[in-house]
């Protein structure tokens, strides 16, 4: 037991330092600092427990902070001292480690700590989920198989968290699925859910971070840290703050939309046995070998017409039904799109199915393109200016554009603007997106759709040479918005939630000329930011200086920020 706790604090400070110090040599300086004392005087193999980390910790590191006074004591740090907190967080995190793995030496240990510790005091409490994916499962049909192997494959066991991923091809439904199983076993998880799409597969700007998430997800999920505190956090620290809460909880997490593990490997929670994380792709994520992914094909033919008559309502001819879910491959993308337009009443069955049917199958094209190509005749169906609209729809970095930036890019009003993506929705190209707060201002009323529909979109505006003009425009237009900013009053705000994203996505692919230019546009809208009155000294300004300067290891030309 004694050789597994040396382990478990050494493995601790080693974890710390590294979350906190980027150069190697302040690493091994800190970290042989704290271990130069003699082994018996480490916090916990003092005779200390682990309910009394915390005070351990700041006397050990208040001695590495300042010599001892007269009576050979120095100070003890402060408890939110960011070393105390890595430093709790990272032995914790090993003693729980052992305690579930290998030889089991500190699982005693780790059990009284449970015991006696007040988690909801220790760290952060849940306040609510993190669940907000722009899509429902008020369609999802069919499934009923893969909804059991994954539930299988989720259900706790063996003293480690279940992870599965889902791979498909866009619009096969992967995310619904995802959904599904998070509605119909919710009583596994008492303590939460956690849904993040990291747009992987949105047009051509980065996928969301780590750590962007973690921006959001961490105030919505706690109560003791607010969006201001976790803006000031360093990216480590919101890890250790992840890690803390999901320490001894029973939470489900989805991540929606992941290219490669790498990319979220910081996030996933291995050692906690009530926990379950499901990962969705289009690419082949393989956890280990034997944890393939489940992997979905097309619907089938009952599921299939079933989804159409959900989408569209009752009373239409079955025959006809059937023919296009037949040549929509049974893809769900494909058949609710269709549906759509048929309860908006803007094409009939008999336009969609002549429409759908009159396009060959061609082995040599893939997935994407077949989709694309069955997606032809409602875009040839729209008006010259609808048309238009769809292109810069594509065009737009956003995820979710609002429609003041998409008057500007169309070179419309705001009402005109309004009612073009009125029109795409009831042809099934868009939908409304609704942020987690109440926005009013119609100029930021926003828009997004699945992510197939986008990829048409963009194909259409780069097939067209739009696409480089549309985001200068909307660079041009978010420079012009800065510069006029008010941080203090409510609108700014407002402005500031609905956009941010979108601002940073389009300074990222502007022009590289034009980038300097711009960046110092930023620079003096984050002046403004730090005005006494702001809403948001210490967190909107900081948030949007640092989404938008991230870039500049991506592109090279782009002034350090700090």
């Amino acid at each position: 037991m004694r050789k597994a706790l040396e382990s478990a604090v050494s493995g601790g400070v080693t974890d710390a330092v590294a979350s906190l110090f980027e150069d190697q040599l302040e690493r091994d300086h800190i970290g042989s600092l704290l271990l130069e004392r003699a082994i018996d005087d480490w916090p916990l193999l003092d005779g200390s427990y682990p309910i009394d980390i915390v005070p351990a910790v700041r006397a050990w590191v208040g001695e590495i902070y300042a010599p001892p006074g007269p009576d050979g004591t120095t100070d003890p740090a402060d408890r939110h001292d960011p070393l105390v907190v890595a430093l709790c967080v990272g032995i914790l995190e090993q003693i729980r480690r052992e305690a579930v793995r290998g030889e089991h030496a500190l699982a005693e240990m780790w059990s009284d700590f449970l015991a006696e510790a007040d988690l909801d005091k220790l760290g952060p409490k849940r306040q609510s989920d993190y669940w907000n994916p722009d899509t429902t499962t008020a369609s999802f049909v069919g499934r009923d198989d893969e909804l059991r192997q994954l539930a299988k494959t989720l259900e706790s066991g063996d003293g480690i968290a279940r992870i599965q991923s889902v791979r498909g091809f866009g619009g096969i439904g992967k995310t619904r699925l995802a959904l599904a199983y998070a509605d119909r076993y919710r009583d596994r998880y008492p303590d939460g859910r956690i849904f993040y799409d990291f747009q992987s597969y949105s047009g051509d700007h980065a996928p969301q971070s780590v750590d962007q998430a973690l921006l959001q997800i961490l105030p919505t999920v706690t109560e003791q840290i607010s969006a201001e505190q976790v803006s000031r956090l360093s990216p480590a620290e919101r890890l250790s703050a992840w890690r803390a809460y999901t320490a001894g909880r029973r939470l489900l997490m989805v991540w929606d939309n992941i290219r490669n593990l790498n990319q979220i490997a910081e996030l996933l929670v291995r050692g906690e046995p009530n926990c379950a994380t499901i990962i969705t792709s289009r690419d082949y994520i393989e956890l280990s070998s034997d944890n393939s992914p489940l992997t979905l094909d097309a619907l089938d033919d009952p599921s299939a017409v079933a989804l159409f008559s959900q989408v569209a309502g009752s009373g239409h001819d079955c025959k006809l039904i059937e023919k296009i879910v037949e040549a929509d491959f049974r893809i769900p993308v494909l058949v609710e799109f269709h549906a759509l337009q048929i309860r908006e009443r803007y094409r009939s069955l008999e336009e969609i199915a002549s429409d759908v049917e009159s396009v060959p199958f061609d082995e040599s094209l893939d997935v994407q393109r077949q989709l694309f190509d069955r997606f032809d005749g409602s875009y040839r169906n729209l008006s010259g200016d609808q048309q238009y609209a769809l292109r810069v729809f594509g065009a737009h970095p956003g995820y979710a554009p609002t429609a003041g930036s998409l008057s500007a890019a169309l070179g419309c009003d705001i009402r005109e603007a309004h009612q073009l993506m009125d029109e795409l929705m009831k042809a099934g190209f868009a939908r409304r997106f609704f942020h987690s707060v109440e926005i009013s201002d119609p100029s930021l009323r926003s828009y997004s759709s699945h992510d197939s529909l986008r990829d048409y979109a963009y194909f259409q505006s780069e097939r067209s040479g739009e696409i480089l003009a549309v985001q200068d425009s909307l660079a041009n237009y978010y420079a012009e918005r800065l510069q006029s900013f008010r941080p203090w009053s409510e609108a700014t705000r407002m402005w500031f939630l609905a956009e941010v994203d979108n601002v940073s996505n389009s300074f990222h692919l502007v022009e590289p000329g034009s980038r300097a230019q711009l960046m110092d546009t930023l620079d003096m809208a984050i002046s403004r930011f730090n005005h006494p009155a702001s809403f948001a000294s210490e967190s909107a300004g900081r948030t949007l200086h640092w989404r938008i300067s991230r870039g500049a290891s991506e592109y090279g030309d782009w002034p350090s920020s700090d």
